[in-house]
């Protein structure tokens, strides 16, 4: 008797500890843990630092430009020779922006750095069934 007690005492710890090192960051319903991280504190406005393109000409977004996430999943980008409007959500780490609201990505902007002040995209930006691509460096901002 004394065995099987001691063994099922055995089979419950492990069984506990088993448990204990699962992940739970996914979910069914809101999506990847990261995503939402990621979304909380992508809202708010972000200014463009540098900006690298592999072709001249690729990239549309200049230093100094803002780039302004707001919580109803629109945004909007601002410079000397920009204002746009579009629509956004995080997915699986990376931003997707539409920027027609016809519900296709045009812009994939994959996360490669950021914490709640400093961010770093490596982008694809879908022109005209062109893909340009680019990388952004962006740091949060108050105006």
């Amino acid at each position: 008797m004394k065995t099987l007690f001691t063994k099922t005492t055995l089979l419950l710890v492990i069984l506990m500890s088993s448990l204990s090192f699962t992940s739970c960051t996914e979910d069914w319903w809101y999506g990847d843990g990261d995503d939402l991280w990621i979304t909380d504190n992508l809202i708010g406005a972000w200014r463009i630092v540098e900006a690298h393109e592999a072709h001249p000409g690729d990239c549309p977004y200049m230093r100094d430009d803002i780039m302004e996430f707001f919580h109803n999943g629109t945004m909007r980008t601002i410079g000397f020779d920009l204002n746009e409007r579009g629509y956004w959500q995080v997915r699986k780490g990376k931003i997707e922006i539409d920027f027609n609201g016809d519900y296709r990505t045009d812009l994939y902007a994959y996360i490669e750095q950021m914490d709640e002040g400093y961010m770093v995209l490596d982008v694809r930006d879908y022109i005209n069934g062109y893909v340009a691509r680019y990388n952004l460096r962006l740091v949060r901002t108050y105006y």
